[in-house]
């Protein structure tokens, strides 16, 4: 199995904000795939809001545009690519950007080179796995006690009171030995990395996106076009296929075929 990588970007205003000032966001994920030499294949999809909230609407951002990029040529031949689309969709004109992503390193890298100026969100759902494994670590036979373990922590989380939840895995790292506490420290420097990336009650109120939930729809649909039973891709062949699906799902197709009507990408 080969990986692949996927990216989402999405302008937005801050909520109750009636000035006419907008912010991008771009959120990164990746995958797995199909391919029947060396190669893995790397991949990003964007998704671009940008856009004033109505006045009756002020907690969440209105999509006006989208758009999605794919490639296998690694994160090199993605960086150029990602931001070349990001423009497309007003990164110019964001007041203010911002990077959700899980906590793969090279995404953050990706960032500081393209999005040096972006803050960066880690998504909450990643967060969240990662306090499961503490509890499932501490509770491995009792889904119930880990399931009330867990609960005033996620509410920490939820909350962006990062500083409670590090002293509460310090303390509890404290009393355990051996695996419990190995999970618990590893667990523990995850959230201390990541700790200036997890203030979800100021998304919240900002009406910005707290996860990639978007960017894992795109995944999927994207793996059930390239990963279907008893597909096998060359670098040349899954290159070409992907620029054809690109274009269509970020409807150009009339600059590749002037002739043919504008498609709806989403009855591809």
């Amino acid at each position: 199995m080969a990986s692949a990588i996927l990216a989402d970007v999405e302008p937005w205003l801050p909520a109750r904000r009636r000035k006419r000032r907008t912010g991008e966001s771009v959120v990164i994920d990746g995958h797995s795939c199909h391919a029947d030499d060396a190669s893995g294949r790397q991949a990003a999809a964007l998704h671009g809001r940008q856009g004033c909230l109505p006045p009756h609407f002020q907690t969440r951002s209105k999509i006006l545009s989208r758009g999605t990029v794919m490639t296998r040529q690694g994160v090199d031949g993605l960086r150029d690519q990602l931001l070349a689309e990001a423009q497309r969709h007003g990164l110019a004109q964001a007041a203010r950007v911002l990077v959700v992503a899980d906590g793969a390193i090279w995404i953050w890298n990706l960032t500081g080179d393209r999005f040096a100026q972006a803050q960066q969100r880690l998504d909450y759902y990643h967060a969240s796995q990662h306090l499961w494994a503490v509890a499932h670590a501490l509770h491995p036979q009792d889904e119930v006690q880990a399931r009330v373990w867990i609960r005033p922590l996620l509410r920490k989380l939820k909350d962006g009171r990062t500083p409670a939840l590090l002293s509460d895995l310090r303390a509890l790292a404290k009393r355990l030995r051996h695996k419990k506490r190995q999970a618990v420290e590893n667990e523990r420097h995850y959230f201390q990395e990541h700790r200036h990336r997890m203030d979800y009650t100021a998304a919240r109120r900002a009406g910005e996106p707290q996860g990639s939930g978007a960017m894992e729809s795109t995944r999927r649909q994207y793996q059930w076009r390239f990963k279907r039973p008893g597909q096998f891709w060359s670098c040349a062949g899954d290159e070409a296929w992907m620029c054809l699906e690109t274009f269509w799902r970020n409807r150009r197709w009339h600059l590749l075929f002037p002739h043919s009507l504008q498609g709806n990408p989403y009855k591809n």
